[in-house]
C-alpha cells in the first residue's frame, strides 16, 4: 500500500533571528584548545548545522540559524528553535526542524526522549495512520560526540513499513539512515573556568616511559574562593582534596606517568559562582608510550584524550 508523504511547507512567521553573541565559539578539533563552558540562555542549544537522512525526507535542522544558512529557502524563520548535545551524559535535548515532516522533538515535548536517547516526528506520531503508521521513533543510541578530532560520530536511524492491517505489500517508510557529520557544536565562552597544566602543556606526552611526576599548575575565574577539590588524577592529597583557587608555581604530582598508569587526566573541580551548588572543571592530560601492536613501521602513540570527554566544558 502507497502512503504519500505530507509536506510542511513553511516553518512560521518571516523574519530573521540572530543568535546571541555568546554562541560564538566553536570548539575546534584540536585538543589543547580548551575553554570554559558556561549554560546557555533558557531556549538557546549548542548544536549548529544539519543532519542528513538516506529516504529522502530532506535534512534535519538543529537550530534556527541552521535553517535560515542552510535551509532550502526562500522562506526565513524567527520563531526560535534549537538542539542540545550533552557531552557529559551523551544526551539530546530541544527541537529541530525537517522540511517535509515538520517538528523533531529530542526532548521538549517528550522528555523520556532524553534518557532513552531517542527523537521524535512530533506529526507523524500525532497522526500514524496519515502517515502509513511507520514508527516516529529517532534511535540515537549509536551517535555520540567525538572530542578528537571535534565532530559526531555513528549513525541514527528511523524507519518502519507501512501498513493498516490490510495491505497486501508493506513498503518501507522513513527518513532511513540519519547521519549527523554536519552538525557541529558551538561552545558559549563565559567567565567561569579552571585552566590546568602539566608543566606548562595541557596535553603532555613522552614516547618513552616513565615521565618523572610532572608540575602541576592551575588558574581559575569566577569561582566560589576555597571550593576547588581534585575530581581525577596523580594529584598530592589524592581525591577530593582541597586545592587552593590558583597555584602559579605549581606542585609535583604524586607520582610518574608510567605504562601501568597511563594514560592520565588530572581533573580539577571548583564550584561556580554565579551557580552555587553547580561546578566548572578543567583538565590536564598525561601519556607515554606506544601501543603495544601498532602496524609494522608506524608510531602509534597513546593519546589521552581519544574518547574522553575534556570536563571543563559544562554542558548545558
Amino acid at each position: 500500500m502507497k502512503i504519500s508523504m505530507k509536506k510542511v511547507y513553511s516553518l512560521g512567521i518571516v523574519g530573521a533571528l540572530v543568535f546571541s553573541s555568546a554562541l560564538v565559539m566553536l570548539f575546534t578539533n584540536k585538543p589543547t584548545d580548551v575553554y570554559a563552558q558556561c549554560t546557555a540562555e533558557s531556549g538557546i542549544g549548542n548544536l549548529y548545522g544539519y543532519a542528513t537522512t538516506s529516504n529522502g525526507i530532506g535534512n534535519i535542522y538543529m537550530s534556527t540559524d541552521s535553517w535560515n544558512d542552510f535551509g532550502p529557502g526562500p522562506t526565513v524563520s524567527s520563531p526560535n528553535f534549537s538542539v542540545s548535545y550533552d557531552r557529559q551524559t551523551e544526551t539530546w535535548s530541544g527541537r529541530g526542524w525537517n522540511e517535509n515532516v515538520g517538528w523533531v522533538d529530542f526532548g521538549e515535548v517528550n522528555a523520556a526522549n532524553i534518557p532513552a536517547k531517542t527523537a521524535e516526528f512530533e506529526s507523524i506520531k500525532a497522526d500514524q495512520a496519515g502517515w502509513g503508521y511507520w514508527d516516529p521513533t529517532v534511535y540515537l543510541e549509536d551517535v555520540s560526540y567525538v572530542t578528537d578530532p571535534g565532530e559526531f560520530v555513528g549513525i541514527g536511524y528511523n524507519g518502519d513499513f507501512t501498513s493498516d492491517g490490510n495491505a497486501t505489500v508493506d513498503e518501507p517508510v522513513g527518513a532511513g539512515l540519519i547521519d549527523f557529520s554536519n552538525v557541529q557544536i558551538i561552545e558559549s565562552p563565559c567567565d567561569e573556568y579552571v585552566d590546568v597544566t602539566l608543566n606548562n602543556v595541557n596535553v603532555l606526552y613522552q614516547s618513552n616511559c616513565s615521565i618523572s611526576a610532572p608540575t602541576i599548575r592551575w588558574t581559575t575565574t569566577g569561582v566560589v574562593p576555597n571550593s576547588c577539590e581534585v575530581d581525577a588524577g596523580l594529584w598530592q592529597g589524592g581525591i577530593g582534596a582541597s586545592k587552593a583557587d590558583s597555584n602559579y608555581s605549581g606542585e609535583s604530582a604524586s607520582g610518574a606517568i608510567t605504562t601501568s598508569n597511563t594514560p592520565q587526566v588530572f581533573r580539577l573541580k571548583c564550584e561556580r559562582q554565579s551557580s552555587p551548588g553547580n561546578y566548572v572543571y578543567g583538565s590536564a592530560f598525561a601519556s607515554c608510550g606506544e601501543i603495544a601492536d601498532c602496524p609494522p613501521g608506524e608510531t602509534c602513540v597513546i593519546d589521552p584524550t581519544t574518547g574522553v570527554v575534556i570536563p571543563v566544558f559544562k554542558e548545558v
